[in-house]
């Protein structure tokens, strides 16, 4: 997770980057075999509109 400028314990906002790479498949039997490589990106925009207030 990488924080954005000024996060702290009550305002976490960050990027989330995932990468995967594998292989899947045999080649027994005239299957198939495949590689491949996931790239995941993911926001958290953790605000002020999304906190919930302690006090009436």
């Amino acid at each position: 997770m990488l924080p954005f400028k000024n996060s702290s314990i009550t305002r976490m906002s960050g990027l989330e980057i995932g990468l995967e790479v594998g292989k899947r498949g045999t080649l027994n039997n005239n299957l198939i075999n495949q590689n491949f490589i996931n790239l995941r990106v993911g926001f958290n925009f953790a605000d002020k509109w999304f906190r919930k207030t302690l006090y009436n």
